[in-house]
């Protein structure tokens, strides 16, 4: 297994009604699982931050995000 992506269906639809503003978190080694853990959240239109989705990658090559 290469990553683990998590994300709820509802937002997705959120994401994209509101694209303007998307928040990357990326942290290395800090879960237990010991992994690269990126978190996507998005800023809606009345201000408010949503968490889009977390994903934990393997490695941290390039090929990978």
């Amino acid at each position: 297994m290469n990553f683990l992506f998590f994300t709820p269906d509802e937002m997705i639809d959120i994401a994209q009604a509101s694209p303007s503003v998307i928040l990357i978190n990326a942290t290395y080694r800090t879960n237990k699982y010991n992994l690269l853990a990126v978190h996507f959240q998005i800023v809606t239109p009345i201000g408010k931050t949503a968490s889009i989705s977390l994903i934990f990658i393997t490695n941290k090559e390039e090929a990978s995000y």
